[in-house]
């Protein structure tokens, strides 16, 4: 800007002498001389003024519990499923860091994000001094960057709480956190990347950018976390963020890992993969054993699974455990499995587990099955797919709990809204013996 001002003056200041000179009116060059420090300086003032970001006006603030929500007119129903999301995070967060804070959280959406230290193209920022979200506006995925920084507010409130000074949990442990609670699938081929560097130089904010301009360091941060949590638990995080000053912490990483920061930064990936090898080895095992029927032998491979040492077990197992009950009819027990999950962690709800447990619940409880599709409903909204499947069987559902469900059920044969092909066979056994008179299985081509 200043650059700017002074060519403009200097401009200004010899078309001026030049125009004198001709005119022979030298003796004006001294006028002339002040005016042009006038005009550079006016230049200097409108340059600065059109740099300046000014902050979007938002017109409207909703309060929801310790969150604020600012936003414009017209999208009170953005705001409100910002409110939702929020509350939602909660949970998920609170299994990581305990308890979430009393502090107060803003949230706001904005044409451009403001601040020192935004990475370029970032869609998404936290302010620690002011504990204030900023997502751009217009992104379709906001719910997923919304838990990013929601991370990032949960970590910093619990350094505030326990007297960590800024700037001690180094950069890439921060963004691996939050990159680890974003993405339930690596946001990058593991394949594909490579840890070059100590882990320790990307420790401060600054430095981080830095190496953001020629590598994906949020990618080396994500699988860092990952690696750390599921070698050594979740527990793993406290004990690092617990931390007085970054010395301790990379102390801390060693006694936790037995490597130095440089070596588990240049062993980690190798590890990781090698884990991700044993897992889908694991993975065939048990597939073999299912497709021979061998129900105890399946079941023994996730034990053995459950158990071993720096394996992926949490979400995975309990996914095949789903399938094995599924496969050996043990269909009451996995309705009830899923209808726990569902209330203690409604946030590990996916598609698969609401299709499976709305179809059982149809079966065993069909007066309760449509509440389970509602729920679905509002939470599968991102996989347009499952969302218009949903939709579809959102309608026959809730009348089938009315007083003649008949009706219900044929809207479902003949539309064909089923997910699983063996619970399905089960329905239209169940429905021919209570409704035999019925001609559904005519038009459906059951016979």
């Amino acid at each position: 800007m200043v650059l700017l001002a002074v060519i403009s003056s200097l401009a200004l200041f010899s078309a001026g002498i030049i125009v004198l000179y001709k005119m022979k009116k030298a003796w004006l060059s001294v006028s002339l001389f002040v005016l042009t420090l006038l005009a550079g300086a006016a230049v200097l003032v409108l340059a600065v003024i059109g740099s300046i970001q000014w902050p979007e006006r938002t017109g409207r603030v909703q309060e929801s519990g310790p969150y604020t929500i600012l936003y414009r007119d017209g999208e009170g129903e953005l705001a409100d499923e910002v409110s939702a999301a929020l509350h939602e995070m909660e949970p998920v967060v609170s299994g990581l860091l305990g308890e979430a804070p009393e502090a107060r959280l803003t949230v706001r959406f904005s044409d451009r994000l403001l601040g020192e230290g935004v990475a370029y193209q970032s869609v998404g920022v936290y302010n620690w001094k002011t504990s204030t979200a900023t997502l751009r506006s217009g992104i379709s995925d906001w719910k997923s960057v919304l838990l990013h920084e929601y991370v990032h507010y949960r970590s910093h409130q619990y350094q505030a709480l326990h007297g960590t000074p800024p700037g001690t949990i180094p950069q890439w442990f921060e963004e691996g956190l939050a990159m680890y609670v974003q993405h339930p699938l690596p946001p990058a081929d593991p394949n594909e990347v490579e840890i070059s560097r100590d882990l320790r130089e990307i420790g401060t904010r600054q430095d981080f950018l830095a190496a953001l301009e020629h590598t994906d360091v949020y990618a080396q941060s994500y699988f860092a976390v990952v690696q750390l949590i599921e070698r050594y638990g979740k527990e793993s995080v406290l004990l690092l963020m617990n931390s007085s000053s970054q010395d301790q912490f990379y102390a801390r990483l060693e006694k936790l890992t037995g490597k130095s920061s440089a070596d588990f930064s240049g062993s980690l990936m190798n590890a990781y993969r090698k884990d991700e090898e044993q897992m889908q080895e694991t993975v065939k095992q048990f597939h073999d054993r299912l497709f021979k029927d061998d129900f105890e032998g399946a079941g023994q491979v996730l034990a053995a699974w459950s158990a071993a040492e720096g394996s992926r077990t949490a979400k995975e197992v309990e996914d095949y455990q789903h399938i094995l009950l599924l496969h050996a009819g043990e269909w009451k027990e996995l309705m009830y499995r899923l209808e726990q999950k569902r209330a203690s962690r409604p946030y590990d709800m996916r598609f698969l587990d609401y299709a499976l447990l709305a179809e059982l619940t149809l079966l065993f409880d069909p007066e309760h099955a449509y509440g389970v599709v509602k729920e679905a409903q509002a939470r599968i909204t991102e996989d347009a797919t499952s969302s218009h499947f949903i939709n579809q069987a959102a309608e026959p559902y809730e009348w089938i709990a009315g007083n003649d469900p008949s009706e219900d059920y044929r809207m479902l044969i003949e539309d064909d809204l089923f997910f699983n092909q063996e619970i399905k066979e089960a329905l239209f056994e169940k429905w021919q013996e209570d409704y035999p008179d019925e001609t559904w299985w005519e038009r459906s081509g059951k016979r």
